[in-house]
């Protein structure tokens, strides 16, 4: 069944929306700011700043009356300070809104509430890229089925149940790819996941596993071996690889203007 948000008396689940940021001046208050103008009525906030050497936690701490967790401390990576999230966030759900990223629009969370049906531990939905030229494009998940070849969906677009994230939490050890492991795992295993309908995110280019994709995908590959194996999981991981580094020799030559429509195309 979904959940009305208009419904009187209607328990509703509460969403833990957590944003990890370190050294994210420039992009860490569109973030907060998209949190904040949600109209969805239960939402937690959790900020979990690495010890950042900039401004970023004086960003953070400007709107600490409405922020419900606040940490400020080092660790040792992204996906050591998300699992340091998960554990402090109280909501049914969590959502991880690092910096530079934000929601699709204020009613992005209430439409995506308003969308989950049945008892799925983790329900994914749309996104926009968002390009540093300008360009804007929309994404749907692909089926979980294709999992066994690459990442089905953007992480700013997925609610997963907190109780799964703390007793499956991101593993170190996949590096870069440590969402996508948690998300094979979990479908191998026929975790129930449900795809709803619209867009839930705007994700920005130029994120860890953007900006380092050949190791990126060499992570999946092994995740991939592990969950999904046989030789048509290697064959579409080997064909990936080549075709990046194609890519990178093809930068170096090419206008960077017909590099970003290449770029957007295969978005």
């Amino acid at each position: 069944m979904a959940f009305n948000v208009e419904t009187p008396g209607r328990i509703l689940p509460r969403i833990s929306v957590v944003t990890v940021v370190r050294n994210a001046e420039s992009v860490v208050e569109a973030t907060i700011a998209s949190v904040l103008e949600q109209t969805y009525p239960e939402i937690e906030y959790v900020v979990v700043d690495g010890a950042s050497t900039d401004k970023t936690f004086e960003i953070v701490q400007r709107h600490a009356d409405k922020i419900d967790v606040m940490v400020s401390e080092r660790d040792t990576g992204i996906y050591d300070a998300m699992n340091k999230a998960a554990k402090l966030a109280t909501g049914d759900f969590i959502i991880y809104m690092n910096a530079g990223d934000r929601f699709f629009d204020a009613r992005a969370v209430e439409e995506f509430v308003g969308a989950m049906a049945g008892d799925a531990v983790i329900y994914y939905s749309g996104w926009v890229v968002e390009y540093p030229w300008g360009h804007t494009k929309a994404s749907r998940p692909k089926p979980a089925s294709a999992l066994r070849h690459g990442m089905i969906v953007q992480h700013q677009s997925v609610l997963v149940q907190s109780h799964y994230m703390r007793t499956h939490p991101f593993d170190p050890i996949h590096g870069n790819g440590a969402d996508f492991a948690l998300l094979a795992e979990a479908v191998s295993s026929g975790t129930p996941v449900m795809e709803v309908p619209g867009y839930l995110s705007i994700v920005s280019t130029g994120g860890v596993s953007d900006t380092q994709r050949i190791p990126t995908t060499m992570s999946h590959w092994r995740t991939a071996r592990q969950f999904f194996p046989g030789f048509g999981t290697d064959a579409r991981y080997a064909m990936e690889i080549a075709n990046q580094f194609f890519r990178i020799a093809l930068k170096r030559v090419l206008p960077k203007r017909l590099v970003e429509i290449i770029s957007e195309r295969r978005a």
